[in-house]
């Protein structure tokens, strides 16, 4: 039997869908039920067992509210862009695991770094 060769993009797809999931906290049977599929089936389209065909694709992000593009954005590896659904997610399990008082340190940070961002990209502007 010949082993099946999926694409980057594929891999990619596959990973994107089960970090949007993830990221919204939920499960593999919670996304099923949405779309109208097994749990077993989502496991399936994430592992890429099987591919995601363009319809269920459509209801996915439907279910996950985002555009389907989100499982493309940025995907092109020559593009040299970091994986950020990868990295959103990685953020978030630590982020679920600090104490509420770490939390708001974090986002008290965030929010310093992100307006010292703004202010030195209109100062070079």
């Amino acid at each position: 039997m010949r082993k099946r060769r999926y694409r980057d993009i594929d891999r990619i797809v596959a990973e994107r869908i089960r970090a949007e999931r993830l990221m919204r906290g939920m499960t593999q049977t919670d996304l099923a039920e949405m779309i109208g599929v097994t749990y077993q089936q989502v496991h399936k389209y994430e592992t890429q067992v099987n591919r995601v065909t363009p319809g269920i694709m459509a209801e996915i992000a439907q279910a996950l509210g985002v555009p389907v593009s989100a499982f493309f954005d940025e995907a092109d590896p020559a593009l040299g862009r970091p994986d950020r659904p990868r990295s959103t997610l990685n953020f978030h399990n630590l982020f679920c695991r600090l104490s509420p008082r770490q939390q708001d340190a974090v986002l008290a940070l965030m929010r310093a770094l992100a307006d010292e961002g703004a202010v030195q990209a209109t100062a070079a502007e």
